[in-house]
């Protein structure tokens, strides 16, 4: 147990951490040192692997190239392709690979073995493009023509069949021998017989686009990205049924496994739903998740955010969220099975990022030393701030200094990562008003710190709730002399949106403070105890308001300091600390 401390900061006192990012470690057969970056051709759109070459493609689209990239070592290799080179698939039994090259109305096959390519006509401006391994058969959809050329991958002959208007997105279910067509604007989806190449045609909501398989339910499901929902489609009687969803669904993973299906938006909203139950819970994977997928051995969910040039990782068993730098404009990615390892193609700096992550609750938002437990920062009467380890189990490791001269600030708080880098960071308030933002090294210690405001000395309570609107950036609650609780959204660099009033009244709050998402709805909430000591749950409603107020406890006014920690103990809940 750490000894009582005489003072400890503002008004909470302590600060407890929700976890950052855990480090990168490395699987056992995986040779080259990760994260990495590695330069591609101009433009890099799509990306796919070989698991069993281990060699990654990535079609450029900027230079009609396609860069092959060794898994082992990172090295290299630029093969030409078409025109505008725009999506890419892998066929791991032949170890051939087909590139859709949009303006050259043609695919590129290249043999995996040789890089040698050969150059197959097809329909006008070719664009997603899918394979069924079992067939060899290689499935090309044509926006324009409305039409779907089915390319065999042994002769290269080709045969056109036709869909509904502005084909986009396919997918095959190799196991049934069927494939899924989205016609974007004729609200439909075409399923093709992968013996026969005859068709059938069901409705489905506003806007379909990128359908997923559930190979273990035999379902497939499509969001409709103009309306709130997913279409399901039964595998053997094409059968179609709707599931709501409280945002516009654009991109789309399957947790075969888990029989859970993620669906994400470009405003950073996300719907987790269960398909054994159809229960659907909002999450914010990041900011514009627009491409995704799921490793089904770890249990995780990867998202591509293209503002922020991160990715989320989101970890199915606790429901918790990391965040992980990539290169500039994440557009695509791929994962290897066999090595864990996850592709980011990276369009606006012409790299690919490899990535690996290690599962496990996603680090909580104060956790400053990097091994993926809360901790604690208290000051002493002295200045002198000290961090305290948490042990993952509700317990403490031994005590750290974490800095000198703390006591000129008058309040302390802990918002998560604040400045986008993967680390948990400190907002300080000296006794002029100046806000300092103390960027966390994810090791225990401080970057350069960095003006983050000014005039704060009006604000009688702050506290980092986390991500209270639902954007995937860190925000502050504060409230002014007058009772006013305002939100300042952070815009995941450091820095500020315009501030929204977000409730008024709160002076007769005695204490504030942000447990993260206590509730368990995956929305940040906010417990605050007022003068008679009766504590109050807030839940957010996951866009900078407010759902109804619960009591959450009584008696709380012996208690001189309140914090929320994030997930103290290890059992993948929120917790508080209070002292007495």
């Amino acid at each position: 147990m750490p000894r009582l401390l005489p003072s400890i900061v503002a008004t909470t006192a302590i600060l407890v951490a929700c976890s950052t990012l855990s480090p990168f470690n490395t699987p056992a057969h995986a040779a080259p040192d990760l994260p990495a970056t590695i330069q591609t051709g101009n433009k890099p759109l799509a990306v796919a692997v070989n698991e069993k070459t281990n060699k990654i493609y990535v079609a450029n689209s900027g230079d009609s190239s396609v860069t092959v990239i060794d898994g082992s070592t990172n090295s290299t290799t630029a093969v030409s392709a078409g025109a505008r080179p725009v999506a890419l698939v892998v066929n791991p039994v032949t170890n051939k690979t087909y590139v859709a090259n949009s303006d050259g109305n043609s695919v590129t096959v290249i043999d995996g073995a040789t890089n040698t390519t050969v150059t197959v006509p097809v329909g006008t401006q070719p664009g997603d493009i899918a394979v069924n391994t079992k067939t060899n058969k290689v499935y090309v959809a044509h926006g324009g023509a409305g039409s779907v050329t089915v390319l065999d991958g042994l002769t290269h002959t080709t045969t056109t069949v036709a869909t509904g208007y502005m084909p986009t997105d396919l997918v095959v279910n190799d196991a049934i021998n069927k494939v899924y067509v989205t016609n974007h604007y004729s609200n439909t989806v075409t399923i093709i017989d992968g013996l026969s190449n005859e068709t059938v045609t069901v409705p489905t909501g506003e806007g379909p686009r990128d359908p997923a398989v559930n190979v273990a339910t035999n379902k497939v499901y499509v969001p409709n990205s103009y309306g709130g929902s997913l279409t399901v489609i039964e595998g053997a009687s094409n059968a179609t049924s709707t599931i709501s969803l409280p945002i516009p669904p654009w991109s789309l993973a399957v947790n075969s496994t888990t029989n859970k299906i993620f669906a994400a938006n470009y405003l950073d909203v996300g719907a987790i739903i269960d398909g054994t139950s159809l229960s659907v819970v909002e999450k914010s994977f990041g900011s514009s998740a627009m491409d995704m997928v799921v490793n089904e051995s770890t249990n995780q969910l990867f998202a591509v955010n293209y503002p922020t040039n991160t990715v989320t990782v989101l970890d199915g068993a606790s429901n918790t969220t990391k965040r992980v730098p990539v290169g500039a404009g994440p557009i695509a990615l791929a994962l290897n099975k066999d090595t864990g390892i996850v592709y980011v193609a990276n369009s606006d700096s012409n790299t690919v990022s490899a990535l690996h992550v290690e599962p496990g609750p996603g680090t909580q938002k104060n956790d400053f030393n990097g091994d993926g437990h809360a901790d604690v920062l208290a000051r002493d009467s002295s200045g002198v701030l000290w961090l305290y380890p948490g042990n993952g189990a509700g317990g403490w490791l031994a005590r750290v200094q974490a800095g000198q001269g703390w006591n000129v600030m008058t309040s302390i708080t802990g918002p998560g990562d604040f400045n986008g880098d993967g680390y948990a960071d400190v907002l300080a308030r000296d006794s002029s008003g100046t806000l300092w933002l103390y960027p966390g090294n994810g090791s225990g210690g401080w970057l350069a710190r960095v003006q983050a405001g000014q005039g704060w000395n009006v604000m009688t309570s702050i506290t980092g709730p986390g991500d209270f609107n639902g954007d995937g950036y860190a925000d502050v609650l504060a409230r002014d002399t007058s009772g006013t609780l305002w939100l300042y959204p952070g815009n995941g660099a450091g820095g500020w949106l315009a501030r929204v009033q977000a409730g008024q009244g709160w002076n007769v709050m005695t204490s504030v403070t942000g447990p993260g998402d206590f509730n368990g709805d995956g929305h940040s909430d906010v417990l605050a105890r007022d003068t008679s000591g009766t504590l109050w749950l807030y839940p957010g409603n996951g866009s900078g308001g407010w759902l109804a107020r619960v009591q959450a406890g009584q008696g709380w006014n012996v208690m001189t300091s309140v914090t929320g920690p994030g997930d103290f103990n290890g059992d993948g809940h929120s917790d508080v600390l209070a002292r007495d």
